[in-house]
């Protein structure tokens, strides 16, 4: 699980009942999806999300065949290059290579070493409606990937929303954030995270699981609470209009609100915490 920004101090009391989703802008994500391929001007989202998904084993290909060693991790903010020209470990007809690379800097933390993600364009504007810079077709003994710098709240939470737009996988997302138990997480889905959101006695199952995990503490089930609140933020910076992943981090919540009134005892005090969860 990646760092909570800031620790986890705040009471219970002053967590929100909800999340509060950015509004869906349509017109934002079509222009993002245009500007990254003009010929799926007419696609829908939900068709291009499915061939993206089709396409992972090549993507990862071609992540793979990068030198490691001219793709660092993480870069001063004040040295992020424009571009980052990278070798190719080996050359595949299957690979699909990255097109651009991410630096994701600390909003509110300048002196933050920006964290880098290679990334491919589309894969990114199907998932954020948010466009990135031109690119540059690949030869045969490396890459030139155009660097496109960030500013997000929380860049520890972003790699799980990286790891997301690859796999789309909810259960990966999940895990990140809370414990649960592994029969829930083996059968995954959105449908799933719906009907989960909407069952009393699911929620306080799951509940109770986290708060078992972490031995009643307070303290422990706010830090898993930073988490999803820095995933909300970043997703929110990003424009990040996807129903199964708002959906996802709102079950995720709910799961936190329920473990902290089962360790706080105190419903009756807490207005936060809906009585649906007793």
């Amino acid at each position: 699980m990646h760092s909570a920004a800031g620790g986890a101090t705040k009471s219970p009391l002053q967590l929100p009942r909800q999340l509060d989703r950015p509004a869906f802008e349509p017109e934002r994500t079509r222009q993002a999806i245009i500007s990254a391929d003009p010929d799926l001007e007419d696609v829908p989202l939900p068709f291009i999300r499915h061939s993206l998904r089709d396409k992972l084993h090549e993507m990862v290909i071609g992540r793979n065949s990068l030198s490691p060693s001219h793709v660092p991790t993480h870069y001063p903010v004040h040295l992020i290059p424009r571009a980052l020209t990278v070798p190719l470990l080996k050359s595949s007809a299957t690979a699909s290579f990255p097109t651009h690379a991410l630096a994701i800097c600390a909003k509110d933390d300048p002196g933050q070493p920006a964290l880098i993600f290679p990334i491919h364009c589309l894969v990114f504007s199907a998932h954020c409606s948010l466009t990135l810079p031109s690119c540059y077709e690949p030869n045969e003994s490396a890459i030139h990937l155009p660097i496109q710098r960030l500013e997000l709240p929380s860049p520890r939470a972003f790699s799980i929303l990286y790891e997301y737009m690859y796999t789309q996988r909810l259960d990966g997302v999940l895990k990140k954030l809370i414990p649960l138990p592994p029969d829930f997480l083996s059968e995954l889905s959105h449908t799933v995270v719906i009907e989960a959101r909407g069952s009393k006695s699911t929620i306080f199952r799951l509940g109770m699981h986290l708060y078992a995990c972490e031995s009643g503490s307070v303290a422990m089930i706010m830090t898993h609470a930073s988490h999803v609140k820095d995933l909300w933020h970043d997703m929110v910076a990003l424009r990040m209009y996807l129903f199964d992943l708002w959906d996802t981090l709102d079950l995720a919540w709910d799961i936190v609100l329920c473990a902290l009134h089962l360790a706080s005892g105190r419903q009756r005090q807490n207005p936060f915490v809906h009585r649906d969860f007793l």
